[in-house]
């Protein structure tokens, strides 16, 4: 049976002491030299990048008023500061009149991507509103004649009872000048039905 002596134990107590020192100075040199490291590089770091938003604008097809909807609102985003590569980040959708293609194209605008989904035309909307029912992200729709009866969840008596992420402008068609043409188009038209 091995016996320790007070000198042992002293000698363990030293060596003990030594072994914290010599690891102390090694964690006091490593912080030292990353603060010297550190503050050398303060004046050459750059802020912080800003993320630019990252919009999606989708129309259901190249019909003129939808070309010229989308040509419109670039202009006005343009007229506005937004400029793609520079303040936002765009990228345009078509669906050329195919329904698949539109579904498919509302899944991958609001799957998280995109801050904001710009959508142009009825089928577009609702496309996209029913895509984005969590809301990830901000959808902003024009060019819909009735947004209140497509199921995107806007009130027709109250149309600020809509979804959160869900906002737009209606376009209300001229009747009384659509009906003026009809007659004048069709003069002996005496009914006209909706569908």
């Amino acid at each position: 049976m091995n016996k320790s002596s007070p000198k042992d134990f002293q000698r363990f107590n030293n060596q003990f002491w030594l072994a914290i020192k010599r690891l102390s100075l090694g964690v006091f040199l490593i912080i030292l030299t990353s603060s010297i490291l550190l503050i050398s590089d303060w004046n050459r770091r750059k802020p912080g990048v800003k993320r630019i938003p990252r919009v999606a604008i989708l129309q259901y097809s190249s019909q003129q008023v939808l070309v010229e909807g989308v040509e419109g609102i670039l202009e006005r985003l343009a007229g506005n500061g937004f400029i793609d590569g520079q303040t936002i980040s765009l990228k345009r959708y078509n669906a050329e009149g195919d329904v698949a293609t539109l579904n498919a194209i509302a899944r991958e605008v609001t799957n998280g991507q995109f801050d904001m989904v710009l959508t142009v035309s009825t089928p577009a909307m609702q496309a996209v509103a029913k895509a984005n029912k969590d809301g990830k992200a901000i959808h902003v729709f024009g060019l819909v004649t009735d947004p209140f009866g497509v199921g995107a969840g806007i009130s027709p008596d109250n149309p600020l009872d809509h979804p959160e992420h869900l906002v737009g402008v209606p376009t209300i068609l001229p009747a009384q000048d659509s009906f003026r043409l009809a007659k004048k188009l069709f003069p002996g038209l005496k009914s006209v039905g909706v569908g």
